[in-house]
C-alpha cells in the first residue's frame, strides 16, 4: 500500500484512501507513505507498530468476528432493526426489510460497496463491542499503553474530554506559573471576576496531563485525536504551556511541530516563551520554535 491513515494506524490502497478522505480528517487523517515525509516524524512509526490493520480490525470488526450465527460463506445476515446477526432472512415482512448482507469487500468489488463498509466501520462503528470511556483512556495514558489508548479512542473515547481526576496536575502547573509570573512581572494576581468563574473548573485534557507522564509517543497519538491541541485549562493554559512549566522540552517541541499556538497568554498574561525564560529551560532550538 502507498497510503495510510495516521490516526487509525492502518495502511490503505489508493482507492480506499480516497474513501477515507471523504470521511473527513476528524475520522481519518490520510497521508502518503512515500511522499509525505514530514508526517512520519516523531513517534508515528512506533505507534503504527503497536496498532496496524490487524489490531484495528480486531477492535472495529469485533462483533463480526465473534458472530458465527448468520454467517454464510464470507457473508453475514444482519438485522439492522435489532442490531444483531440472524440465522436466516426468513422473517416477517416488516423485519425482513431491515435484514442486510454484510461482507468485507473484495479488491474487485464496486467502489460503492467499499464505501458503505468503510463508513459503517469507521464512522458508525457498527461492529464495535462496548464503548470507550474517558476513565479507560486515562488509565492507559497513565501506563503508556498505546494499544489500550488506541482501543479506547477507536471505540468512542474523546481525547479532549476534561480530566477532573487529575486536578493535582493543574495545581502543580499553577504553582510553577505563579513563580514564573513573579520572576517576569514581579506580581501574580488573578482578577477577582476570573477567579469566581474558575471555581470548580479544571479544564485539563489528556494532552495537558502528558506533562506529568512524559511519553512522546502517547502525546503524539493524542494529538492525532484531539479536537483542540490548544485547549485551555481553568487558568487559560494550553498543553504547550504545561510541557514548558514541567520542563519537558521534547513534548513542547512535538506540540509546536503539530501546530500548537505560540502567542496564547494565560491568566497572568504570560506566553509560553516567557514561561520558558522564567523557568530556565529555554534552549536555542526551543527558542527558535517559540519565536517563529
Amino acid at each position: 500500500p502507498d497510503w495510510a491513515s495516521l490516526n487509525l494506524t492502518v495502511t490503505l490502497c489508493i482507492e480506499c484512501s480516497g474513501t477515507h478522505r471523504k470521511l473527513g480528517v476528524h475520522i481519518s487523517k490520510v497521508r502518503s507513505i512515500t511522499l509525505d515525509d514530514n508526517a512520519w516524524e516523531g513517534g508515528i512509526l512506533d505507534i503504527f507498530k503497536m496498532g496496524g490493520n490487524d489490531f484495528v480490525n480486531s477492535v472495529l470488526e469485533k462483533r463480526l468476528q465473534m458472530e458465527e450465527k448468520g454467517k454464510k460463506g464470507d457473508e453475514w445476515l444482519w438485522n439492522a432493526e435489532d442490531d444483531e446477526a440472524v440465522d436466516s432472512p426468513d422473517l416477517s415482512r416488516a423485519r425482513a426489510m431491515s435484514v442486510e448482507r454484510i461482507r468485507k469487500p473484495h479488491p474487485n468489488d464496486p467502489l460503492l460497496t467499499k464505501e458503505v463498509f468503510i463508513r459503517k466501520k469507521y464512522v458508525d462503528r457498527s461492529w464495535v463491542v462496548g464503548s470507550g470511556s474517558t476513565e479507560a483512556l486515562l488509565k492507559s495514558v497513565a501506563s503508556s499503553d498505546i494499544r489500550g489508548i488506541l482501543e479506547s479512542l477507536l471505540t468512542g473515547a474523546s481525547a479532549s474530554s476534561p480530566c477532573a481526576a487529575f486536578a493535582s496536575i493543574l495545581e502543580a502547573r499553577e504553582k510553577q506559573a505563579h513563580v514564573a509570573a513573579m520572576a517576569i512581572q514581579g506580581k501574580a494576581v488573578i482578577p477577582k471576576e476570573l477567579a469566581m468563574r474558575m471555581e470548580g473548573d479544571v479544564g485539563i485534557t489528556a494532552l495537558h496531563i502528558m506533562s506529568d507522564f512524559k511519553d512522546v509517543n502517547v502525546l503524539d497519538l493524542l494529538t492525532l485525536y484531539s479536537s483542540d491541541i490548544n485547549a485551555r485549562d481553568a487558568y487559560g493554559r494550553t498543553p504547550l504551556m504545561y510541557c514548558i512549566l514541567a520542563r519537558w522540552e521534547e513534548g513542547a517541541k512535538l506540540l509546536l511541530k503539530r501546530g500548537a499556538a505560540r502567542g496564547t497568554t494565560d491568566v497572568y498574561d504570560l506566553t509560553a516563551l516567557e514561561m520558558a525564560m522564567a523557568g530556565g529551560c529555554l534552549t536555542n532550538e526551543l527558542a527558535e520554535l517559540l519565536c517563529n
